[in-house]
């Protein structure tokens, strides 16, 4: 009854299925994980899957929380990191200036 998508990776390193509900600010952290750059200076605002302290919790476009067995600090997180999402893409933080 809810619209999930599932996440594929075709040819990953790792070999897991990961049951649990993610968000799509998990996606990018994941990649990361995935193409061993874990030092890179920005890793987004979600958590990787592959961590196994990850909690299968993401919020959705009009602020509900989705999943099970999430803290209350994960739920603070994750609204935070909506707001600043939908900030980021409102003011075009990432365009290019134009000489």
């Amino acid at each position: 009854d809810k619209p999930f998508v599932p996440f594929i990776v075709i040819n990953s390193p790792v070999g897991r299925r990961y049951e649990q509900v993610m968000g799509q600010i998990d996606i990018y952290p994941t990649l990361l994980e995935l193409l061993q750059l874990d030092g890179y200076c920005w890793k987004g605002l979600g958590s990787s899957i592959l961590h196994p302290e990850k909690e299968g919790v993401a919020v959705g476009s009009q602020m509900q929380v989705e999943g099970n067995n999430y803290s209350p600090e994960t739920v603070c997180h994750l609204r935070q990191a909506h707001h600043i999402s939908d900030l980021i893409l409102r003011f075009d933080y990432f365009a290019t200036k134009k000489e």
